[in-house]
């Protein structure tokens, strides 16, 4: 079968979706499907005319500025994967057999207008698309005529009530060549919680970081390991250690693997990849209710999901367990790898694919 993926530009940094896509395209390939990768380059980079693309294209060579990157160093991707990088919508072109991916709201438009059959556009949703652009623009997106698909079930519902689409529900996973798992027992973690560093308001960094604050006056020797891609001052909180883009090794062993807690403040969420990686490497999350975790933590049984408007609340339940690590908690957290795998979900989108 080919399956062609159609991603926004590749400025070659880890983005949660992009890594999905990739997981995907790799497994795929492993099966023995002709597997293309397209970055798409938005079109609001072509609106000021041609002869500024081309001024800002000789300043992007001769300062070595161009975001757009012809090569990704974070992710180890398949050879036998075809890649076209960073291209104008005008060089889109697909075969009528070829099953084409759209994979963020814009690039679905692009989609919807290609030239092949309608049983051969699908639309991979990830999330509910605010962040990145209206809610007029993304909504549109959602009632095109394209077989959707979505990485969980509070967004197939938000398909249904809002849009009365049908979304298939594929829920994502973790990959084993991630190979998250426990490398330090769960009893050798100490006082420790585990947070992402984010610029996305909606990721409730801020909020984040006040519960650790309200947690160490109740843990005194709380350490607190925060990782990201962007740059952290921690001059007023000197017990964080910052990751700036860490490998995955390093996100196993030094991050998830030393923290006891992992805390997901995030409003809402598509997938809360992050936090199953955590529960892979045996911390016990505690998540903000944001729809993205609903589909693999069951409150209480390997991990806690609270209304995080009550931070008094989340704070005292998050000391409870610092100060006396549910062991057996964590293992359950740890084992959910079983079931959800890339093999499964290859499986069933494979399904779709050939509708």
């Amino acid at each position: 079968m080919k399956i062609t993926w159609v991603l926004p530009q590749n400025y070659d940094v880890p983005i949660g979706g992009y890594k999905i896509v990739y997981q995907y395209a790799n497994q795929l390939a492993k099966e023995g499907h002709h597997v293309k990768i397209i970055f798409l380059q938005d079109p609001v980079y072509n609106e000021k005319g041609s002869l500024h693309n081309i001024a800002r294209s000789v300043y992007w060579f001769a300062f070595n500025k161009n975001p757009f990157k012809n090569e990704v160093t974070w992710f180890n991707l398949n050879s036998k994967i075809d890649i076209q990088w960073n291209i104008p919508d005008s060089k889109l072109l697909f075969d009528q057999d070829e099953k084409v991916i759209a994979t963020a709201y814009w690039t679905a438009n692009f989609i919807h207008l290609a030239n092949i059959p309608l049983h051969n556009k699908f639309y991979f949703i990830q999330d509910y698309e605010l962040f990145s652009g209206s809610e007029k623009d993304v909504d549109k997106t959602w009632q095109l005529p394209l077989n959707k698909f979505s990485v969980s079930s509070w967004l197939v519902d938000l398909g249904k009530k809002k849009f009365n689409e049908k979304v298939k529900f594929i829920p994502n996973f973790l990959d084993e060549v991630d190979n998250f798992k426990v490398t330090n027992p769960v009893t050798n973690r100490g006082h420790k919680i585990a947070l992402l560093n984010h610029p996305s308001n909606r990721k409730n960094t801020k909020l984040g970081l006040d519960m650790v604050r309200a947690v160490r006056q109740e843990v005194p020797d709380l350490e607190v390991i925060l990782f990201g891609t962007e740059d952290f001052d921690n001059v007023d909180m000197p017990y964080v250690k910052y990751y700036k883009r860490p490998s995955r090794k390093q996100l196993r062993d030094e991050v998830y693997n030393q923290a006891a807690v992992y805390l997901l403040p995030s409003e809402y969420e598509g997938w809360g990849l992050t936090a199953m990686e955590a529960m892979a490497s045996g911390d016990i999350v505690f998540s903000n209710d944001n729809g993205g975790v609903n589909d693999f933590i069951q409150n209480g049984v390997n991990g806690y999901i609270y209304d995080f408007k009550d931070t008094t609340f989340v704070v005292n339940q998050i000391v409870k367990i610092i100060q006396n690590t549910d062991t057996n908690l964590a293992m359950q957290a740890s084992q959910i790898t079983r079931d959800f795998s890339v093999e499964k979900s290859a499986t069933k989108l494979l399904l779709l694919l050939d509708n």
